[in-house]
This record gives C-alpha cells, structure tokens and sequence, in this order.
C-alpha cells in the first residue's frame, strides 16, 4: 500500500509541473512512459 501510495504521490507531482511547463508535457510524457515501461520490465 506505501508504494502506491508514494507512485501516486510521484504521478501528482509529474502533473503539477507539467501544467507549470506546458511547453514540456510531451517530453515529460515520452519520459513517464518511458518510466513506466523499465518498472514493468
């Protein structure tokens, strides 16, 4: 439970700074996907 809760609070803050760098969303998306890719591998 403390890890979802610690990823939770990860994505969070991954979305709070993407709405402060709007000019970065889509290379702060391809770096989460790329992110959750190498944790499911």
């Amino acid at each position: 439970i403390g890890i979802k809760i610690k990823l939770f609070n990860a994505l969070k803050l991954f979305f709070d700074l993407s709405l402060l760098n709007k000019n970065n969303i889509k290379s702060m998306y391809m770096q989460l996907k790329k992110g959750t890719m190498q944790l499911i591998l």
